[in-house]
C-alpha cells in the first residue's frame, strides 16, 4: 500500500480501542525488532528538540522529526550494534529507529545485515526496493515477522555516505497500520 496515495485519496486513520492482548503483541514485535526486553526509557537531550507542532526533532546519523509524544527506548547489549537511537509511541505500536553502518558504502548491504540478524533470532524479513528515492535515500517497503507474534510493516530509508551508510526505519503493528499511516508519513517527509 502507498501511504501517499491512501492519504490523497482521502484515507482517514481508524480510531482504535486500547487492546491488552495486541498491546502485548506489540510489546513481542518491538522486541523482535530491537531484541530489547528491557523496558528501560532515557531522554537524550543532545540529539532531540521538541518543536511548537508537537514534534521533536532528532539530529544524528540522520535528522528527522518524530511525534513529542512518543519515548526514546534504551538500547541493550542485544540491540542490533548499527542501532542509534529508537522511539515509540506510549503504546508500542509504532516506532522509529535509527541505523549507521560505518564503512558500508551500499544501503543493500546494509539491508542484507539488517535481514541476518532477524533471522539470526528466528524471524523472517521480506521486503521490495523502492523505485523512487525520497530525499536521497533509497526507500525499502517490508514486514518482519517473528513465530507467534503479529506481523510488523515497515518502510526503511537508507543512503550512502562517506563513512557509511545512514537512515532510519518505520514500523508498525500490521493491525494497527492504518491508525499510524499519516504520522509515519510525516516521519519519512521529514527524513533529512
Amino acid at each position: 500500500m502507498d501511504v501517499r496515495d491512501a492519504i490523497s485519496n482521502g484515507a482517514v486513520a481508524v480510531e482504535l480501542k486500547d487492546d491488552p492482548y495486541l498491546r502485548q503483541k506489540i510489546d513481542e514485535i518491538t522486541q523482535a525488532f530491537n531484541i530489547d526486553n528491557q523496558d528501560q526509557v532515557y531522554a537524550n537531550q543532545n540529539n532531540s528538540l521538541t518543536s511548537e507542532n508537537g514534534y521533536s526533532m532528532y539530529q544524528g546519523a540522520v535528522s528527522f522529526s518524530y511525534p513529542g509524544s512518543w519515548v526514546q527506548l534504551a538500547k541493550t547489549s542485544t540491540t542490533m550494534q548499527q542501532v542509534k537511537d529508537m522511539f515509540a509511541d506510549k503504546s508500542n505500536m509504532a516506532a522509529v529507529t535509527v541505523y549507521q553502518f560505518d564503512g558500508y558504502n551500499d544501503p543493500q548491504a546494509a539491508m542484507e545485515t539488517m535481514k541476518e540478524f532477524v533471522e539470526q533470532y528466528g524471524g523472517t524479513i521480506q521486503y521490495n526496493v523502492s523505485d523512487q528515492p525520497l530525499n536521497g535515500y533509497t526507500m525499502y517497503k517490508g514486514q518482519t515477522v517473528y513465530k507467534n507474534t503479529e506481523p510488523a510493516n515497515w518502510v526503511t530509508a537508507l543512503r550512502a555516505t562517506n563513512s557509511g551508510v545512514v537512515g532510519l526505519a518505520v514500523a508498525v503493528y500490521a493491525s494497527a497500520d492504518t491508525q499510524y499511516q499519516s504520522t509515519l508519513f510525516n516521519i519519512l517527509n521529514s527524513l533529512r
